[in-house]
């Protein structure tokens, strides 16, 4: 194991990880990961406090899901509420990808 693959698992550590599943909506056939790691920033809301846009902006830990999340894909969080991708974002180390920053609309 190469020390970049190394690093890109120290997210275990964090306590701030939610389990959380992710849909490949540009699979052929659905894809669902159901034990992915994340964390969740909060949820912000427009100026007007309207409850239709709500957004939040998640990091997904490459190490857990075996696709790399794209506009589309549905977040399902321990609560069961559904967050529609709108952006992705890459981070890695070195030439491992490491996490992927996700805004992300809430479905309602």
């Amino acid at each position: 194991m190469s020390l970049h693959d190394d690093l890109a698992s120290d997210y275990a550590l964090r306590e701030d990880l939610e389990t959380v599943s992710v849909q490949d909506i540009s699979a052929a056939t659905t894809t669902i990961d159901t034990s992915v790691s994340a964390t969740g920033a909060g949820e912000t809301r427009n100026e007007s406090g309207d409850t239709e846009n709500i957004e939040q902006f998640w990091t997904i830990f490459a190490k857990s899901i075996s696709f790399v999340p794209s506009i589309g894909d549905i977040i399902t969080d321990a609560a069961g509420a559904k967050w529609t991708i709108a952006s992705v974002q890459t981070v890695q180390i070195g030439t491992v990808d490491y996490q992927y920053g996700c805004v992300t609309k809430k479905q309602v």
